[in-house]
Protein backbone atom coordinates (compact mmCIF):
# COMPACT_ATOMS: atom_id res chain seq x y z
CA UNK A 1 0.00 0.00 0.00
CA UNK A 2 2.56 2.30 0.78
CA UNK A 3 4.53 1.76 -2.79
CA UNK A 4 1.22 2.68 -4.56
CA UNK A 5 0.14 5.53 -2.06
CA UNK A 6 3.77 6.96 -3.02
CA UNK A 7 3.15 6.55 -6.93
CA UNK A 8 -0.44 7.65 -6.35
CA UNK A 9 1.58 11.33 -4.76
CA UNK A 10 4.16 11.35 -7.73
CA UNK A 11 1.17 11.53 -10.30
CA UNK A 12 -1.02 14.20 -8.46
CA UNK A 13 2.21 16.31 -8.22
CA UNK A 14 3.00 16.18 -11.90
CA UNK A 15 -0.77 16.50 -12.85
CA UNK A 16 -1.04 19.49 -10.62
CA UNK A 17 2.32 20.56 -12.62
CA UNK A 18 1.36 19.87 -15.46
CA UNK A 19 -1.98 21.82 -14.61
CA UNK A 20 -0.36 25.05 -13.45
CA UNK A 21 1.89 24.58 -16.98
CA UNK A 22 -0.93 24.72 -19.36
CA UNK A 23 -2.68 27.25 -17.76
CA UNK A 24 0.25 29.82 -17.68
CA UNK A 25 1.27 28.92 -21.05
CA UNK A 26 -2.67 28.98 -21.82
CA UNK A 27 -3.02 32.75 -19.86
CA UNK A 28 0.29 33.63 -22.16
CA UNK A 29 -1.47 32.68 -25.75
CA UNK A 30 -4.62 34.36 -25.07
CA UNK A 31 -3.15 37.40 -23.45
CA UNK A 32 -0.69 37.67 -26.48
CA UNK A 33 -3.23 36.63 -29.16
CA UNK A 34 -5.95 39.52 -28.33
CA UNK A 35 -5.65 41.78 -30.74
CA UNK A 36 -4.87 45.68 -29.43
CA UNK A 37 -6.83 48.59 -30.68
CA UNK A 38 -4.67 51.89 -31.92
CA UNK A 39 -5.36 55.23 -32.15
CA UNK A 40 -4.67 56.93 -35.72
CA UNK A 41 -2.56 60.31 -35.96
CA UNK A 42 -2.12 62.12 -39.43
CA UNK A 43 1.71 63.26 -39.73
CA UNK A 44 0.73 65.10 -43.17
CA UNK A 45 0.27 65.34 -46.82
CA UNK A 46 3.24 64.33 -48.57
CA UNK A 47 5.15 63.15 -45.09
CA UNK A 48 6.66 59.39 -45.97
CA UNK A 49 7.32 58.12 -42.39
CA UNK A 50 10.56 55.39 -42.16
CA UNK A 51 11.69 54.77 -38.94
CA UNK A 52 10.48 55.88 -35.15
CA UNK A 53 12.62 55.33 -31.75
CA UNK A 54 11.25 54.45 -28.19
CA UNK A 55 11.13 58.23 -27.64
CA UNK A 56 7.82 58.91 -30.15
CA UNK A 57 10.13 60.59 -32.32
CA UNK A 58 9.78 59.74 -35.98
CA UNK A 59 11.85 60.77 -38.93
CA UNK A 60 11.11 60.29 -42.62
CA UNK A 61 11.04 62.56 -45.58
CA UNK A 62 8.81 65.42 -47.18
CA UNK A 63 9.42 67.83 -50.22
CA UNK A 64 12.41 65.58 -51.06
CA UNK A 65 14.10 66.48 -47.52
CA UNK A 66 14.80 64.71 -44.61
CA UNK A 67 12.36 65.52 -41.92
CA UNK A 68 11.82 64.40 -38.24
CA UNK A 69 8.87 64.77 -36.99
CA UNK A 70 8.48 65.02 -32.51
CA UNK A 71 4.89 66.30 -30.64
CA UNK A 72 3.43 67.37 -34.12
CA UNK A 73 6.46 69.50 -35.02
CA UNK A 74 8.26 68.88 -38.12
CA UNK A 75 12.34 69.92 -38.44
CA UNK A 76 13.82 69.29 -41.99
CA UNK A 77 17.33 68.05 -41.42
CA UNK A 78 18.95 69.35 -44.92
CA UNK A 79 18.52 71.78 -47.04
CA UNK A 80 19.25 69.83 -50.35
CA UNK A 81 17.85 67.13 -51.59
CA UNK A 82 18.30 64.21 -49.04
CA UNK A 83 16.23 61.20 -47.49
CA UNK A 84 16.67 59.62 -44.17
CA UNK A 85 16.58 56.11 -43.03
CA UNK A 86 16.96 55.65 -39.64
CA UNK A 87 16.78 57.04 -35.68
CA UNK A 88 17.89 55.40 -32.69
CA UNK A 89 17.13 56.12 -28.94
CA UNK A 90 19.66 58.74 -28.55
CA UNK A 91 18.13 60.63 -31.22
CA UNK A 92 21.12 60.01 -34.02
CA UNK A 93 19.56 60.08 -37.65
CA UNK A 94 20.81 59.17 -40.49
CA UNK A 95 20.72 61.52 -43.78
CA UNK A 96 21.71 60.77 -46.89
CA UNK A 97 22.05 63.69 -49.79
CA UNK A 98 21.79 63.56 -53.17
CA UNK A 99 25.20 65.67 -54.38
CA UNK A 100 23.65 64.69 -58.06
CA UNK A 101 22.22 61.52 -60.03
CA UNK A 102 25.19 59.28 -58.95
CA UNK A 103 26.35 60.62 -56.15
CA UNK A 104 25.45 60.17 -52.40
CA UNK A 105 27.01 61.24 -48.97
CA UNK A 106 26.04 59.66 -45.73
CA UNK A 107 25.67 61.50 -42.43
CA UNK A 108 24.85 61.37 -38.90
CA UNK A 109 22.34 64.28 -37.52
CA UNK A 110 21.96 65.06 -34.28
CA UNK A 111 20.54 68.01 -31.84
CA UNK A 112 21.30 70.27 -35.11
CA UNK A 113 24.90 68.98 -35.48
CA UNK A 114 25.72 66.90 -38.85
CA UNK A 115 28.73 64.76 -39.37
CA UNK A 116 29.51 62.67 -41.68
CA UNK A 117 30.18 59.47 -42.04
CA UNK A 118 33.22 59.36 -44.75
CA UNK A 119 33.53 56.79 -47.19
CA UNK A 120 35.75 53.96 -48.27
CA UNK A 121 37.87 56.24 -50.09
CA UNK A 122 35.80 57.33 -53.41
CA UNK A 123 33.08 59.96 -53.49
CA UNK A 124 29.41 58.38 -52.58
CA UNK A 125 28.28 56.43 -49.44
CA UNK A 126 24.70 55.53 -48.12
CA UNK A 127 23.63 55.09 -44.63
CA UNK A 128 20.62 52.45 -43.93
CA UNK A 129 20.44 51.29 -40.10
CA UNK A 130 21.78 52.59 -37.03
CA UNK A 131 21.82 50.87 -33.35
CA UNK A 132 21.74 52.39 -29.72
CA UNK A 133 25.66 52.77 -29.41
CA UNK A 134 26.00 54.90 -33.20
CA UNK A 135 27.04 51.64 -35.03
CA UNK A 136 25.80 51.94 -38.58
CA UNK A 137 25.56 50.25 -41.68
CA UNK A 138 24.91 50.84 -45.32
CA UNK A 139 27.07 51.01 -48.37
CA UNK A 140 30.43 52.59 -49.75
CA UNK A 141 32.99 52.45 -52.09
CA UNK A 142 36.81 52.81 -53.66
CA UNK A 143 35.66 54.26 -57.07
CA UNK A 144 33.96 57.51 -57.81
CA UNK A 145 30.49 57.34 -56.92
CA UNK A 146 30.68 53.71 -55.86
CA UNK A 147 28.60 51.91 -53.38
CA UNK A 148 29.31 48.62 -53.76
CA UNK A 149 30.70 47.24 -51.08
CA UNK A 150 28.42 46.77 -47.32
CA UNK A 151 29.68 48.78 -44.76
CA UNK A 152 29.70 49.37 -40.47
CA UNK A 153 30.61 52.93 -39.27
CA UNK A 154 31.67 52.95 -35.58
CA UNK A 155 33.41 55.15 -33.57
CA UNK A 156 34.63 57.33 -36.56
CA UNK A 157 35.77 54.18 -38.46
CA UNK A 158 34.73 52.53 -41.66
CA UNK A 159 34.95 48.54 -42.32
CA UNK A 160 34.34 46.50 -45.39
CA UNK A 161 32.09 43.80 -45.04
CA UNK A 162 32.83 42.28 -48.21
CA UNK A 163 36.16 41.23 -47.15
CA UNK A 164 34.54 38.22 -44.48
CA UNK A 165 33.76 34.96 -45.94
CA UNK A 166 30.60 33.56 -45.28
CA UNK A 167 28.21 30.37 -45.47
CA UNK A 168 26.49 30.05 -48.86
CA UNK A 169 27.16 34.15 -49.70
CA UNK A 170 29.53 34.72 -52.25
CA UNK A 171 28.64 38.49 -52.80
CA UNK A 172 27.61 39.33 -48.95
CA UNK A 173 25.11 42.58 -48.19
CA UNK A 174 24.63 43.08 -52.42
CA UNK A 175 21.05 44.92 -51.72
CA UNK A 176 19.69 47.91 -50.35
CA UNK A 177 18.26 46.23 -47.57
CA UNK A 178 19.79 46.25 -44.64
CA UNK A 179 19.35 46.46 -40.23
CA UNK A 180 21.73 46.38 -37.34
CA UNK A 181 20.50 45.91 -33.46
CA UNK A 182 22.41 46.09 -30.67
CA UNK A 183 23.99 43.21 -30.71
CA UNK A 184 25.61 44.42 -33.74
CA UNK A 185 24.34 41.98 -35.71
CA UNK A 186 23.64 42.89 -39.34
CA UNK A 187 21.32 41.62 -41.86
CA UNK A 188 20.96 42.28 -45.75
CA UNK A 189 20.49 39.82 -48.74
CA UNK A 190 23.48 38.26 -50.76
CA UNK A 191 24.07 36.54 -53.97
CA UNK A 192 24.98 32.97 -54.60
CA UNK A 193 24.39 32.13 -58.05
CA UNK A 194 26.20 28.71 -57.18
CA UNK A 195 23.28 27.82 -55.45
CA UNK A 196 20.81 28.67 -58.21
CA UNK A 197 19.61 31.01 -55.60
CA UNK A 198 19.58 34.80 -56.97
CA UNK A 199 19.37 36.66 -53.95
CA UNK A 200 19.15 35.37 -49.84
CA UNK A 201 18.11 36.86 -46.98
CA UNK A 202 22.17 36.70 -45.25
CA UNK A 203 23.32 37.65 -41.36
CA UNK A 204 26.75 39.20 -40.85
CA UNK A 205 27.74 38.39 -36.89
CA UNK A 206 30.90 38.20 -35.26
CA UNK A 207 33.09 38.28 -38.99
CA UNK A 208 31.08 35.92 -40.55
CA UNK A 209 28.25 35.85 -43.03
CA UNK A 210 24.93 33.03 -42.45
CA UNK A 211 22.70 32.93 -45.46
CA UNK A 212 18.89 32.43 -44.59
CA UNK A 213 17.27 30.05 -46.82
CA UNK A 214 14.08 31.42 -48.40
CA UNK A 215 10.91 29.39 -47.08
CA UNK A 216 8.91 27.39 -48.93
CA UNK A 217 5.88 29.36 -50.31
CA UNK A 218 2.19 26.80 -51.05
CA UNK A 219 3.54 26.25 -54.40
CA UNK A 220 6.93 24.89 -52.71
CA UNK A 221 9.03 26.48 -54.85
CA UNK A 222 10.26 29.78 -53.31
CA UNK A 223 13.74 30.60 -54.49
CA UNK A 224 14.99 33.83 -53.57
CA UNK A 225 14.78 35.66 -49.55
CA UNK A 226 15.13 39.06 -48.61
CA UNK A 227 15.93 40.27 -45.01
CA UNK A 228 14.58 43.87 -43.87
CA UNK A 229 15.23 43.73 -40.02
CA UNK A 230 16.60 42.21 -36.65
CA UNK A 231 15.77 42.64 -33.49
CA UNK A 232 17.70 41.76 -29.98
CA UNK A 233 16.58 38.30 -29.18
CA UNK A 234 18.31 37.32 -32.88
CA UNK A 235 14.91 36.55 -35.01
CA UNK A 236 15.16 38.38 -38.80
CA UNK A 237 11.93 38.99 -40.82
CA UNK A 238 12.35 39.67 -44.10
CA UNK A 239 10.15 37.48 -47.12
CA UNK A 240 10.73 34.65 -49.43
CA UNK A 241 9.87 35.00 -52.87
CA UNK A 242 8.65 32.52 -55.83
CA UNK A 243 9.26 33.08 -59.03
CA UNK A 244 7.61 31.50 -61.99
CA UNK A 245 9.29 30.86 -65.40
CA UNK A 246 7.46 33.86 -66.98
CA UNK A 247 8.51 36.17 -64.42
CA UNK A 248 5.40 36.55 -61.96
CA UNK A 249 5.90 36.28 -58.53
CA UNK A 250 4.60 36.13 -55.01
CA UNK A 251 6.07 36.85 -52.13
CA UNK A 252 5.12 35.77 -47.99
CA UNK A 253 6.08 37.65 -44.91
CA UNK A 254 9.40 35.13 -43.49
CA UNK A 255 10.70 35.50 -39.84
CA UNK A 256 14.20 33.62 -38.90
CA UNK A 257 15.50 32.00 -35.62
CA UNK A 258 18.69 29.96 -35.46
CA UNK A 259 18.12 29.44 -39.34
CA UNK A 260 14.96 28.33 -39.50
CA UNK A 261 12.18 30.34 -41.54
CA UNK A 262 8.50 30.64 -40.94
CA UNK A 263 6.04 31.79 -43.91
CA UNK A 264 4.13 34.54 -41.87
CA UNK A 265 0.98 34.02 -44.45
CA UNK A 266 -0.99 36.58 -46.19
CA UNK A 267 -4.63 38.42 -45.60
CA UNK A 268 -7.42 36.64 -47.53
CA UNK A 269 -6.82 35.18 -50.39
CA UNK A 270 -3.83 37.60 -51.07
CA UNK A 271 -0.26 36.34 -52.57
CA UNK A 272 1.50 38.95 -51.52
CA UNK A 273 3.37 40.12 -48.20
CA UNK A 274 6.30 41.04 -46.16
CA UNK A 275 7.65 41.62 -42.85
CA UNK A 276 9.43 45.21 -42.94
CA UNK A 277 10.16 45.26 -38.90
CA UNK A 278 10.26 43.38 -35.17
CA UNK A 279 10.35 44.71 -31.43
CA UNK A 280 11.99 43.14 -28.43
CA UNK A 281 8.68 41.77 -28.04
CA UNK A 282 8.56 39.94 -31.10
CA UNK A 283 5.75 41.82 -32.74
CA UNK A 284 6.19 42.28 -36.26
CA UNK A 285 4.84 45.16 -38.56
CA UNK A 286 4.62 45.00 -42.62
CA UNK A 287 1.75 44.96 -45.07
CA UNK A 288 -0.01 42.56 -47.04
CA UNK A 289 -2.18 42.34 -50.08
CA UNK A 290 -5.54 41.05 -50.04
CA UNK A 291 -7.57 40.17 -53.01
CA UNK A 292 -11.13 40.22 -51.51
CA UNK A 293 -10.35 43.84 -50.57
CA UNK A 294 -9.88 45.25 -54.27
CA UNK A 295 -6.34 43.74 -54.10
CA UNK A 296 -5.40 46.41 -52.20
CA UNK A 297 -1.90 46.52 -50.06
CA UNK A 298 -2.53 46.57 -46.13
CA UNK A 299 -0.87 47.68 -43.01
CA UNK A 300 -0.42 44.52 -40.97
CA UNK A 301 0.61 43.26 -37.56
CA UNK A 302 1.40 39.69 -36.42
CA UNK A 303 0.94 39.43 -32.73
CA UNK A 304 1.83 36.11 -31.42
CA UNK A 305 2.19 34.10 -35.02
CA UNK A 306 -1.63 35.60 -35.23
CA UNK A 307 -1.85 37.83 -38.86
CA UNK A 308 -4.19 41.11 -38.51
CA UNK A 309 -5.57 44.27 -40.61
CA UNK A 310 -4.19 47.24 -38.98
CA UNK A 311 -6.91 49.02 -40.88
CA UNK A 312 -9.21 46.75 -38.96
CA UNK A 313 -7.26 47.44 -35.41
CA UNK A 314 -7.89 51.30 -35.38
CA UNK A 315 -11.16 53.50 -34.02
CA UNK A 316 -13.57 55.47 -35.97
CA UNK A 317 -10.52 58.20 -36.53
CA UNK A 318 -9.61 56.35 -39.59
CA UNK A 319 -12.73 56.80 -41.85
CA UNK A 320 -11.97 57.99 -45.02
CA UNK A 321 -7.89 55.80 -44.73
CA UNK A 322 -6.30 52.94 -46.07
CA UNK A 323 -3.51 52.31 -43.79
CA UNK A 324 -0.93 50.85 -47.00
CA UNK A 325 2.23 49.63 -44.98
CA UNK A 326 3.61 49.73 -41.48
CA UNK A 327 7.53 50.33 -41.48
CA UNK A 328 8.56 50.68 -38.15
CA UNK A 329 7.09 49.40 -34.07
CA UNK A 330 8.63 50.42 -31.04
CA UNK A 331 9.10 49.11 -27.65
CA UNK A 332 6.07 50.89 -26.81
CA UNK A 333 3.79 49.43 -29.51
CA UNK A 334 3.98 52.91 -32.04
CA UNK A 335 3.48 51.63 -35.07
CA UNK A 336 4.51 53.98 -38.42
CA UNK A 337 3.78 53.83 -42.09
CA UNK A 338 1.92 55.47 -44.61
CA UNK A 339 -1.00 55.82 -45.76
CA UNK A 340 -4.15 56.94 -48.41
CA UNK A 341 -6.13 59.92 -47.96
CA UNK A 342 -9.14 57.40 -50.19
CA UNK A 343 -11.29 60.43 -50.39
CA UNK A 344 -8.49 63.53 -51.77
CA UNK A 345 -6.09 60.24 -53.04
CA UNK A 346 -3.69 61.54 -51.10
CA UNK A 347 -0.68 59.96 -49.59
CA UNK A 348 0.08 60.59 -46.06
CA UNK A 349 2.29 59.53 -43.47
CA UNK A 350 0.90 57.87 -39.88
CA UNK A 351 1.39 57.20 -36.22
CA UNK A 352 -0.67 54.56 -34.43
CA UNK A 353 -0.59 54.13 -30.72
CA UNK A 354 -2.67 51.62 -28.88
CA UNK A 355 -5.10 52.70 -26.84
CA UNK A 356 -4.20 50.86 -23.85
CA UNK A 357 -0.27 50.39 -22.95
CA UNK A 358 1.35 47.28 -24.49
CA UNK A 359 3.57 44.80 -21.76
CA UNK A 360 6.90 45.56 -22.31
CA UNK A 361 8.10 42.53 -21.40
CA UNK A 362 10.46 40.79 -24.44
CA UNK A 363 9.40 37.78 -25.35
CA UNK A 364 12.19 34.79 -25.91
CA UNK A 365 13.03 34.04 -29.53
CA UNK A 366 12.31 30.67 -28.39
CA UNK A 367 9.19 30.80 -26.33
CA UNK A 368 7.69 32.41 -29.49
CA UNK A 369 8.86 29.80 -31.84
CA UNK A 370 7.07 27.12 -29.10
CA UNK A 371 3.73 29.55 -29.24
CA UNK A 372 3.80 29.60 -32.86
CA UNK A 373 4.35 25.52 -33.29
CA UNK A 374 7.88 26.43 -35.18
CA UNK A 375 9.65 23.68 -32.08
CA UNK A 376 8.83 22.79 -29.07
CA UNK A 377 12.33 21.87 -28.11
CA UNK A 378 13.66 26.06 -28.46
CA UNK A 379 14.30 26.40 -25.38
CA UNK A 380 16.69 24.52 -24.92
CA UNK A 381 18.51 24.61 -28.47
CA UNK A 382 18.31 27.85 -29.39
CA UNK A 383 21.47 29.41 -30.23
CA UNK A 384 22.38 32.15 -32.02
CA UNK A 385 23.30 32.58 -35.56
CA UNK A 386 27.17 33.45 -35.71
CA UNK A 387 27.53 29.79 -33.50
CA UNK A 388 26.14 27.77 -36.66
CA UNK A 389 29.04 26.36 -38.82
Amino acid sequence: MKNVATIQSVLFKRNIISALMLCAFTALNCSQAQAISYNFTDLGFGFQARALNDIGQIVGNENNKATLWQNGTKTTLSNTNSITTDINNAGQVLVNNFVSSTQTTASIWQNGITTSLGTLGGTSAFAYSINDAGVTVGRSGAGFSSTNNAVVWNNGLITNLNTFTGIGARTPLSLNEFAINDNNTVVGSSTNNTAGIIFQATVYDNNQYQALAPVDSIKNLANTSFAYGVNNNELVVGISRYTSPIGNFERFATVWDNGIGKNLGVLGTGDNSAALAINESNMIVGFSNNVDNGNNTLATIWQNDVLYDLNSLVDTSILGWRLENAYDINELGWIIGNAIDTINNQRHGYLLKPNEPVAQVPVPAAAWLFASGLGVFGVAKRRKLKQLS
